[in-house]
């Protein structure tokens, strides 16, 4: 009788393991979507408020000092080039398609953009500046990248 129940609670656990890491990947592909949708929406808005999205992004970044869209994507794309020098073997190798996005946001991008709004202070720069970052995420074409070294 306590052979069974011991198997029947191991049972249990392992069947919510699974179901919480069901939601979890439900979930962060969600947030992977919206996050995609909003960096589009917030590309469009900027390509819709001026001429280009470059001439935009010029004119912000002589106003307030900050780089480039151009620049930061050159940054974000010399980062990838490192992230996967050094992650060849480890989690590129080993990981999801979201934990290894998660590890290279985490590693490079969250300490470009903490640099970006230390050298820029003030709220509105900093929506400049996660605006900047989301629009260069999206023009690395990371998954290809990452699929191209797997």
């Amino acid at each position: 009788m306590a052979v069974a129940l011991i198997v029947g609670a191991m049972g249990m656990a392992a069947y919510n393991d699974h179901k919480e890491e069901q939601f979890e990947r439900r979930y962060e592909a969600s947030l992977a979507k919206s996050y995609s949708e909003s960096a589009k929406l917030a590309s469009e808005s900027t390509s819709s408020s001026s001429a280009s999205a470059t001439s935009d992004s010029t004119a912000v970044s002589s106003a307030t000092g900050l780089p480039s869209q151009t620049a930061v994507e050159t940054r974000l794309s010399e980062d990838l080039d490192k992230f996967i020098a050094d992650q060849k073997g480890g989690i590129i190798q080993t990981g999801s398609k979201e934990d290894i996005r998660d590890a290279f946001e985490d590693t490079y991008v969250d300490t470009y953009q903490d640099e970006l709004e230390a050298q820029h202070p003030g709220e509105q720069n900093e929506d400049i500046v996660e605006g900047m970052i989301d629009r260069g995420l999206l023009a690395l074409n990371f998954d290809g990248r990452i699929a191209a070294v797997k």
